[in-house]
């Protein structure tokens, strides 16, 4: 491959999936670590957006509640392309047991578990992410990896509620529908829909 093609970061299976979580939860800041993989997997985040993202501002209402909802701000959004993303109840619980566990020390969602530190920088997340697939024993699988297998997943379904690409690109906060359709892998469905000739 040249070295002027960017590689794409590879999709994960659910089976991969499930066993990142599980090795979530066995590190030393366990809930955090369930949240960061939710937010990518789940919600299809950028590393920059969970590194930015804070209780007060992007999760909980002006009441201090959370409202089932995330806000991605455009100061932490790429291209400052801001969007409301609705949280699944696994998501909601994974953040609450997070904001209990972190009892009111640090205004981040993503803390940093060094003293006197509270968030982490956008670069550190990355390193988080290529770090933990490396012990994870994945090869090729980047802080990207989440959106490409949620783009896909999204991509195959959308129909079923009604939609079109146009809410996937939405949903990853993409300028260009172009780029969202250059996330999306070929999968079994996509090659049996190919070779299934209507009209023949």
């Amino acid at each position: 491959m040249s070295p002027h093609i960017k590689r794409k970061a590879k999709r994960l299976t659910p089976d991969q999936i499930r066993f990142c979580f599980s090795q979530a939860r066995q590190t030393r800041t366990p809930e955090r670590d369930v949240v960061i993989l939710h937010l990518s997997f789940g919600l299809g985040l950028r590393a920059c957006e969970i590194a930015g993202l804070e209780w007060d501002r992007h999760v909980f209402d002006a009441e201090g509640k959370m409202t089932g909802k995330v806000w991605v701000s455009g100061d932490i959004a790429k291209n400052g392309r801001e969007r409301t993303l609705s949280l699944p109840k696994p998501i909601v619980e994974a953040l609450v047991e997070l904001h209990a566990a972190q009892q009111g020390q640090s205004s981040f969602v993503v803390h940093s578990p060094k003293p006197n530190k509270d968030g982490l920088s956008p670069n550190t997340m990355v390193q988080w992410f290529r770090r933990f697939y490396r012990d994870c024993g994945f090869s090729g699988v980047s802080s990207h990896s989440g959106r490409r297998t949620l783009a896909t997943k999204k991509a195959e379904t959308v129909h079923q509620y009604g939609g079109t690409l146009r809410d996937v690109q939405l949903m990853l906060g993409h300028a260009c529908l172009s780029t969202t359709e250059e996330y999306i892998d070929e999968t079994p469905a996509s090659k049996a829909m190919t070779m299934d000739l209507e009209y023949a």
